[in-house]
């Protein structure tokens, strides 16, 4: 049987989170700091680095289920489709809309797609998942 160790579980829960806790700090610096730089491309890239998978995927890893690991990177491939959803609506509807507007019917457009996703995969109609 494959060892499925991982160093971060014997790690004192306070500090795992805490360490958390400060990668995704670093990561709301970083669009600070690009914003002022006007470095807006790089900003649309920032938000897709893992920070809250690598939590989900340590956390996964810990627990020694293996299964449980592929089924949330299965899930954090459909979880790209709402992010789309969300950024084709902003990219659209900014030509014929206020900017806050087009950004509030995005949000809506990705619960929409999320709520669907959620439902498709429940009801066994993804592939990835494992009952």
């Amino acid at each position: 049987m494959r060892d499925t160790h991982v160093a971060t579980a014997d790690m004192n829960p306070a500090i795992h989170y805490i360490l958390l806790a400060c990668g995704g700090a670093m990561i709301a610096a970083s669009l600070g700091v690009l914003a002022r730089l006007n470095l807006y491309y790089l900003m649309g890239l920032v938000p897709l680095f893992p920070t809250f998978a690598l939590m989900a995927h340590v956390l996964a890893a810990a627990s020694g289920n293996d299964t449980g690991l592929r089924m949330a990177a299965a899930f954090g491939l459909y979880a790209l489709l709402p992010y789309a959803c969300y950024l084709g609506s902003i990219l659209w509807l900014s030509h014929a809309m206020p900017p806050l507007a087009s950004i509030a019917v995005g949000l809506c457009a990705w619960f929409v797609t999320a709520f669907a996703l959620i439902w498709a995969w429940n009801a066994g109609w993804l592939p990835g998942r494992v009952v």
